[in-house]
């Protein structure tokens, strides 16, 4: 089943993971032509900034700024108040020992601020999916299988990474309300 949220806006905030995994999987572009992708200002200027081809095995440059620049891209930002407040959130779930990476932290922000309506944030890290969803905010997340699956660039019975599939995130989920993670 397809996220609503993709359905109707097609509005996603892309991890730093992703994007890299969408540049080694050669479909970075297909994704800027179906969505409106943005992306948190520290991945664009820190995290976010080479990928492995996977041929040569040479590291290739990203290059967000130049997206941004185009217009491909949006960049969006989380004040650093709006960042204390995942992290204070964190801190009365008694959670306080869990540290997202710095664009995680402000992707989180962004999603919590609402600062744009009906933003999905497809992330595959495992930490980042299970903070989302302690603090409540499962459903502006989007499982990067169904990302792909609406690209149409996943094979039925294609072999994925674990952590890019909607039944990992569903296990997220499920581990998190059952107070399991």
């Amino acid at each position: 089943m397809l996220n609503k949220g993709l359905q109707m806006l097609n509005l996603l905030l892309l991890d730093t993971d992703v994007i890299i995994n969408l540049h080694e999987l050669g479909i970075w572009e297909a994704i800027l032509k179906k969505y409106n992708v943005y992306v948190a200002s520290t991945v664009i200027h820190v995290e976010a900034v080479y990928y492995e081809d996977k041929k040569t095995h040479e590291k290739m440059k990203i290059d967000l700024r130049d997206s941004v620049a185009k217009k491909l891209i949006h960049e969006i930002c989380a004040t650093a108040e709006e960042q204390k407040r995942i992290k204070d959130l964190l801190s009365k779930k008694r959670l306080a020992y869990i540290v997202p990476d710095a664009g995680e932290l402000e992707a989180m922000a962004i999603v919590n601020e609402k600062k744009i309506e009906g933003l999905q944030f497809c992330t595959v890290d495992d930490l980042a999916q299970k903070i989302m969803v302690h603090l409540g905010l499962e459903t502006d997340i989007v499982a990067f299988e169904t990302v792909l699956k609406e690209l149409g660039v996943l094979r039925r019975n294609q072999q994925i990474a674990s952590s890019w599939t909607e039944k990992k995130l569903a296990h997220v989920r499920t581990n998190v309300r059952m107070g399991i993670l």
